[in-house]
């Protein structure tokens, strides 16, 4: 598949966002042109919710006041690298541009400028250890927001790093955000692999819900996409056992969801709600 490297540009700033989009997206089981406006659509819808530098601009500037423009066309597997370049040789980094990290995948992080950007946003944190081929290679970090949203952030995608820099990395970070943190031992640390084939069920499509809901003593995700024509089409994946207990199954369940990539509009959370009406 082929997809393109962006610019967005605020002409009232002259500050810019690099970004990686694919060239076509899938609904109702056809694809349909995408890439770079797609993509820039979707920064603005997200803008009414999120708080990234980005969506800030768009709320503060309006979207007339942004220029779109394709930078490089390319492999999908051949964008990562192209973004990092990019991102480096423009130097749109925040504060300098509106992109808080040196790869949209998080797979060259400089934590040097990410925390300038969390701080102050953050209640708290779980790190999460990641086996890749039996051995523990990356972390995920989930922050839960003061706003009761969770972000997810990757570290260690880099070669050449050892797993224990990766921690240090990642804990010299949260130190930075001087919020509480906890380090994920009651959960799976394998969750990508152990639900790979799930998650793969989705590639390519256009998820347009999700829902996280109680089932007995399980947590239940619904995930709707754009070909599915009724509510009784979605797909249910359940999370849980007799050895986990539902609060954990809870948060692998909000795991799964990250590693979805969609945005936080699109997620109907009753577990979430019932928590805010009762506290």
């Amino acid at each position: 598949m082929s997809g393109v490297i962006y610019q967005i540009m605020c002409n009232s700033t002259q500050m810019a966002y690099i970004g990686q989009a694919t060239q076509f997206k899938y609904k109702q089981g056809k694809p349909y042109n995408y890439g770079a406006f797609g993509r820039w659509n979707d920064h603005v819808a997200s803008s009414k919710t999120r708080e990234t530098p980005l969506c800030k601009a768009i709320q503060e500037h309006g979207r007339d006041h942004f220029k779109v423009e394709v930078l490089e066309e390319g492999l999908l597997e051949n964008l990562d690298e192209r973004e990092a370049y990019y991102i480096t040789e423009r130097n749109t980094i925040y504060p300098a541009g509106y992109n808080v990290a040196s790869h949209s995948r998080n797979r060259h992080r400089e934590t040097s400028n990410l925390h300038v950007f969390y701080q102050g946003k953050v209640r708290s944190a779980i790190i999460s250890p990641i086996r890749k081929n039996g051995e523990l290679k990356i972390a995920y970090v989930y922050l839960t927001m003061n706003d009761d949203t969770q972000e997810r952030l990757a570290f260690g995608q880099k070669g050449n790093r050892t797993y224990n820099e990766t921690l240090q990395e990642v804990r010299e970070f949260l130190e930075r955000l001087e919020c509480p943190y906890t380090t994920s031992t009651s959960y799976s640390t394998t969750l990508s692999e152990k639900y790979a084939s799930k998650l793969q069920e989705f590639n390519g499509k256009e998820i347009n819900s999700i829902r996280i809901t109680s089932a007995s003593n399980l947590i239940a995700v619904y995930i709707g996409t754009s070909d599915m024509k009724a509510k009784k089409e979605h797909k249910r994946i359940c999370f849980g056992g007799k050895k986990i207990t539902k609060e954990n199954a809870y948060e692998i369940a909000k795991q799964f969801v990250a590693e979805l990539n969609i945005t936080d509009n699109i997620i109907y959370d009753s577990i979430q709600c019932s928590q805010q009406v009762t506290a």
